[in-house]
């Protein structure tokens, strides 16, 4: 009866994380990410997003031979459903970052768009936390990743709370004048719900000069026909792609894509998908040495 229970309420927490994540998705659609981070900023947004951040809880993340300890926000239901199903988040993604990190002694890596910090800490599992820079905009976010940093990792990763785009203004700044300050990276994750073509905009001399591996998630919205063609025309040429769609479950596999065409297939399949750039020579293109 308990092991029914327990199926049955995973199930509800499934559906409700489902039609959230599809009303969020067709709101923020329409939205600039610059009205998202406002609305989100402002004394209301903040008060009622909190609401959900102030309790949290400590899970232990284990996938394959990872296993660590964070805090994540107990009203954050994609990562609810992604525990319920796998027990950890986006399996697929985690091992890309452990493939491309382990054995490199001081690789640097950017997460863009890092929600509750969980990737930090995956990246932390197979290289110093040093040369982990985390950008999120959104404050009970930070919130919640300076906790895990100073909690887990000693506070040593960098943790920026601007969001990273296509220009440098007063509240953004771009991949390309970040990498002038603090050099460039190695391994770059992207999932910003949306806008990441302002975030390749913004930092291509260092994805054509440095090429870096990419981990992008892309949204195709509702005009897809016309953002495949500008995201392809952002990707390093040379780099080895690869898609996958539902990337939030265990049981999925990389799939070569190698021209725009079949870029374009890809998103009309799903709403959203994980994309992989690899650098042709080498693979990973960090040294192991």
């Amino acid at each position: 009866m308990a092991t029914r229970d327990m199926g049955q309420r995973r199930d509800r927490i499934r559906r409700r994380a489902e039609r959230m994540s599809s009303v969020l998705s067709r709101i923020t659609d329409r939205m600039a990410p610059s009205t998202i981070y406002w609305a989100l900023n402002t004394p209301i947004g903040q008060y009622l997003y909190r609401r959900g951040f102030t309790d949290t809880r400590t899970r232990t993340i284990a996938f394959d031979e990872v296993e660590f300890r964070m805090q994540t926000p107990s009203n954050e239901l994609y990562l609810w459903n992604d525990f319920a199903e796998n027990g950890c988040h986006e399996p697929i993604t985690g091992r890309a970052f452990l493939n491309v990190l382990y054995g490199s002694e001081s690789a640097t890596v950017w997460d863009v768009g890092s929600k509750c910090g969980y990737f930090m800490m995956v990246a932390a599992q197979a290289t110093p936390p040093s040369g982990i820079h985390v950008f999120e905009p959104v404050r009970p976010h930070v919130d919640v990743i300076r906790r895990n940093n100073e909690r887990y990792l000693d506070d040593r990763a960098r943790v920026n709370d601007t969001p990273v785009g296509e220009r440098v203004d007063a509240g953004m700044t771009t991949g390309d004048a970040y990498a002038a300050q603090f050099g460039p990276p190695d391994l770059v994750k992207i999932d910003v719900d949306g806008p990441e073509i302002g975030v390749l905009r913004g930092m291509q001399r260092t994805v054509e000069e440095h090429e870096p591996y990419l981990l992008v998630e892309v949204h195709t919205g509702t005009d897809w026909q016309h953002k495949h063609r500008e995201l392809w025309g952002l990707l390093p040429d040379d780099s080895v792609k690869h898609a996958v769609g539902e990337h939030r479950s265990e049981r999925v596999e990389w799939q070569p894509v190698g021209t725009a065409d079949g870029f374009e297939a890809m998103g009309r399949r799903h709403d959203d998908f994980l994309l992989r750039c690899s650098p042709e020579a080498g693979g990973d293109g960090i040294d192991h040495g």
